[in-house]
């Protein structure tokens, strides 16, 4: 028997009670009730503090929608047939692709990066829930576990082509659920006409999302929607700013953890991620509260504590990144370089100066192939907006100084130390 789930988004989500008993119901699934889905956007708009449970409800919901209409749709009978064959694996991965986020999302895996300074078996752990999510999952639900490692670990299946693509059902979701929560305009789309130009074909041996030739403007609006809500929302200045404090505060809870000798304790066992020794109950609890309620009696820098519990705000500097094609190197090169540079020199302020490197890239770097009117299969390539937005990357830096320091003074050692004219 199914159940219907009300939605600020979709209006109503129906579920079979299969998936409610042995995934929904699961304390693993209710454990995403607690984690935030943007991090700390909700200091700038206060109403983004959604979480990825919903989100992940959401995916699914577009997944079941896209299956449906594929199924119709695809022409090819192999294509057609794996589509079927797959239906409720696809649907269950929707559900559990966000399953292994830490509190406050990718924040807590900027604060990772932040104490791999100090801390060398933390470094390479980015996209950090991928990997603790497959270890969940092959724990937890292992009939899964292989197509879950298709997502991440291989390209160009069925898997990764719908929910990690420029294009997918994780992105229809949260493009449209942050754009809600935000009271911002940016991220709305069409997402029955997205769904209406979608297809699957096979192109030069491999199986690839495509779109009907008839939607590209509707594909232009997708791609604009999601530039703008990177550029205005997710990278603003101020949310930035917030959760580069929040990853400090993060980064120096780990290495005090390591530095007073407890790395033999559950947690940090689950942040240093030693699968043969990884406990299940200690996961359920990282959560955003118990990260909140941990910092709060920790010894971190009282800068940090006051700005996260009491939004005392530090003075945040945005400076655009503009010289990199100057200097011969290609612009993202040059935000990986500065990212570590950045963090060794934060570091030595404790916390009273915090920082992070972002690249604003809309495309990524996988193609968007369009069907024509005969069939034939090309490569979005006749818009002039794709193109602009394919060669775009906006580069900046966000510096937040607590108001104890002198803002001018911190701000000429940072450009200092980095290069920056």
């Amino acid at each position: 028997m199914s159940k219907r789930i009300r939605d600020v988004i979709h209006e109503y989500i129906e579920v079979p009670g299969i998936i409610i008993n042995n995934i929904i119901d699961s304390p693993t699934f209710q454990r995403l009730r607690f984690i935030i889905q943007n991090g700390m956007a909700f200091e700038v708009y206060p109403n983004m503090r959604h979480t990825r449970f919903e989100h992940s409800l959401g995916a699914y919901n577009v997944m079941k929608k896209a299956v449906s209409i594929l199924t119709e749709k695809v022409e090819d009978k192999d294509i057609k047939d794996l589509i079927n064959n797959n239906s409720e694996e696809l649907q269950v991965l929707a559900l559990l692709h966000d399953i292994g986020h830490y509190p406050f999302s990718h924040t807590f895996e900027m604060g990772i990066k932040i104490a791999s300074v100090d801390i060398k078996e933390l470094q390479g752990l980015s996209k950090y829930h991928e990997k603790v999510g497959l270890f969940v999952v092959k724990n937890l639900f292992p009939k899964y576990a292989d197509d879950f490692d298709k997502i991440y670990n291989s390209k160009d299946n069925l898997y990764s082509e719908l929910l990690n693509n420029n294009i997918d059902v994780d992105r229809m979701d949260y493009l449209l659920r942050d754009s809600y929560y935000s009271g911002t305009p940016y991220g709305n789309f069409s997402l029955e006409r997205m769904l209406s130009i979608m297809t699957l074909v096979e192109y030069n041996g491999k199986i690839r999302l495509a779109f009907s030739e008839k939607g590209i403007s509707d594909l232009e609006h997708f791609l604009l929607a999601r530039y703008y809500m990177y550029d205005q929302l997710y990278h603003h200045r101020v949310v930035e700013g917030f959760n580069a404090i929040m990853a400090m505060a993060i980064s120096q809870l780990i290495i005090s953890n390591n530095t007073n000798s407890q790395q033999n304790s559950s947690v940090s066992k689950i942040i240093f991620f030693q699968e043969n020794e990884f406990n299940l109950d200690t996961f359920l609890n990282l959560t955003d509260y118990w990260l909140l309620s941990t910092l709060k009696n920790s010894n971190i820098n009282e800068c940090l504590k006051e700005a996260i519990f009491n939004r005392k705000k530090y003075m945040f500097n945005e400076i655009p990144l503009r010289y990199a094609e100057e200097r011969g190197m290609n612009r993202i090169d040059v935000t990986k370089l500065l990212e570590s540079k950045l963090y060794n020199i934060v570091k030595q302020y404790n916390g009273e100066v915090v920082g992070s490197v972002v690249n604003i890239h809309p495309m990524g770097e996988s193609e968007i192939y369009i069907v024509n009117k005969k069939g034939e299969i090309t490569t979005l390539t006749s818009s002039p907006i794709y193109q602009t937005l394919k060669n775009l990357v906006k580069s900046k830096l966000v510096i937040g100084i607590c108001s104890k320091l002198s803002k001018e003074e911190v701000m000429k050692e940072i450009k200092n130390s980095l290069r920056i004219d």
